[in-house]
């Protein structure tokens, strides 16, 4: 019996049987060999997007090192702590800052998600068209699942910046079990959830039921590549401003590779517990096994 809130998006089909490919992995390896540089045009608007997040967190980088390059000159106990405060302090003020920045980048991910969704459906696909029409489709859900991930994101930040000035080392570790759970839970269930958004009309409420049921499901899988994701970006601030932006513009320019095989990943995994059930058309869509069916 198919679920009414279970809605999947219209997509015509126009492209040839013969030349469909018969795998997932073909499918990547046909839109990079055949769309490679509409693949990079894609990490451009992501790049345009996640801009002023980049700006900003470079921008910390260099007033984080502005204020301890004296600190080895620095005796007083006080001066120090003082010192401490203020990169603290810092730390969190940027944390909330970026979080209309992130809702901004979500807009850009809206209109991302539909074109990468209909290469990956093997559809005709117009980069300015479609990227309208997913901002008209998926917008909302996506900076709503954003604002969620942002506020999420700032508390275990805070948490985590403060537990460096907390003396009892039993509670400071607990100050970083929210940043354990951001990694380890929030963020794989949100990544689906996206994925989710720009296949069906679900609600919010809806695609999260759908996120948790196949985290359950392939939670170490999803896990290992969700944090492929984002794992580097919250390491290469430790390696100075100049590695960093060449590793960021590197990373956010291949963002449209990373997406469009974490996709595809994600489709498989909804195939198997979810499409097979509710919507045999949507199993193995943009291969040649879909149009056999």
């Amino acid at each position: 019996m198919r679920l009414n809130f279970f809605k999947q998006r219209k997509a015509s089909s126009n492209y040839s049987i013969d030349m469909m490919p018969r795998t997932r992995k073909q499918v990547f390896k046909d839109i990079c060999h055949l769309h490679l540089s509409k693949v990079f045009y894609i990490g451009l608007i992501l790049l345009a997007f996640s801009l002023p997040i980049h700006i900003v967190d470079l921008t910390e980088n260099i007033l984080v090192v502005s204020l301890t390059e004296n600190l080895s000159g620095v005796s007083s106990e006080a001066e120090i702590n003082e010192i401490a405060y203020n990169v603290l302090a810092l730390q969190n003020i940027v944390e909330l800052i970026k979080i209309p920045l992130w809702l901004i980048f979500s807009i850009g991910l809206a209109g991302i998600l539909r074109v990468v969704r209909q290469y990956c459906w093997i559809e005709n696909v117009s980069i300015k068209h479609d990227f309208r029409i997913g901002v008209k489709q998926n917008a909302k859900q996506c900076v709503l699942v954003t604002l969620i991930f942002a506020f999420i994101n700032y508390i275990a930040n805070y948490l985590i910046n403060n537990s460096y000035m907390v003396a009892d080392q039993d509670y400071s570790v607990i100050l970083f079990l929210p940043i354990a759970a951001e990694i380890l839970i929030v963020l794989p269930i949100f990544f689906i959830i996206f994925v989710c958004i720009s296949v069906y009309k679900n609600t919010f409420v809806q695609n999260l039921k759908v996120a948790i049921t196949l985290l359950l499901n392939k939670y170490v899988i999803i896990l290992l590549i969700s944090s492929m994701g984002v794992l580097p970006l919250m390491v290469i601030t430790e390696l100075g401003f100049y590695p960093s932006l060449i590793i960021r513009l590197i990373y956010t320019l291949g963002g449209g590779f990373l997406l469009i095989g974490y996709c595809l990943f994600i489709y498989n995994v909804l195939d198997t517990y979810i499409n097979i059930k509710y919507f045999p058309e949507l199993v193995g869509k943009g291969t040649i096994w879909n149009e056999e069916i």
